[in-house]
C-alpha cells in the first residue's frame, strides 16, 4: 500500500529491511517538514562535525539523522558526511521536552511526573474541555487526570488551564 497504511504499528527495533524503510521515510519526512531547505542552507556552520550536529539537532529538537538528511538535501554535506554525522547521538541530558522547557523546580518535577503518566498538555486540555462543557464531573476529570479532587486544582494551574465557572 501507500507508505505504511496497511501495516500494523511497528514497535520493534529489529534491524530488518522493512523497518529500515519505515525509519528512512520517517527521518526524511522529519527533515523536510521540520528543517526546510532555506533554514538548513543558511545555518552558520563552517565545518559540520559531531559538536555542530549535536548542537543544531538539539536546537531544532530533531535527531541527528533527520538533520543530516536535511543537510544533504540542501547540498551542504555529502553522503560520507551523512553516514558519519548520523552515527552521532544527542546525549540524553541535552534533550529537552518542549512541555518542560520553561519550568524549573517543583513545577518541572510535577509536570514531568504527570507527563510520564501520559498527561500531555493536549490530553489535559481535552479533559478540561469536557469538564467545562459539563460532559464529565469534577470527580471524573480528576480520575481521568490520575489525581484526587484536591490535586486537580494544582494540575490545572500547572498546565495553565482552568475550566469555566461550574
Amino acid at each position: 500500500g501507500i507508505f505504511d497504511c496497511n501495516q500494523d504499528v511497528i514497535v520493534s527495533f529489529k534491524n530488518n529491511k522493512e523497518l529500515s524503510l519505515v525509519e528512512t521515510r520517517a527521518n526524511t519526512f522529519a527533515s523536510r517538514y521540520l528543517l526546510p531547505l532555506e533554514i538548513t542552507k543558511n545555518l552558520p556552520v563552517q565545518q559540520w562535525n559531531e559538536t555542530e550536529i549535536v548542537k543544531w539537532a538539539s536546537h531544532f529538537k530533531v535527531s541527528t539523522i533527520a538533520l543530516a538528511i536535511a543537510l544533504k538535501e540542501a547540498k551542504v554535506i555529502d553522503d560520507k558526511a551523512v553516514k558519519e554525522l548520523s552515527r552521532v547521538r544527542v546525549p540524553e541530558h541535552e534533550k529537552v521536552d518542549p512541555e518542560l522547557a520553561n519550568l524549573n523546580g517543583k513545577p518541572a518535577i510535577r509536570k514531568k511526573e504527570l507527563l510520564s503518566r501520559g498527561l500531555s498538555t493536549f490530553y489535559v486540555s481535552l479533559c478540561l474541555e469536557a469538564w467545562r462543557t459539563g460532559i464529565v464531573t469534577t470527580s471524573r476529570v480528576a480520575e481521568m487526570l490520575l489525581v484526587d479532587d484536591f490535586e486537580l486544582w494544582d494540575v490545572t494551574d500547572l498546565f495553565g488551564m482552568r475550566p469555566a465557572a461550574q
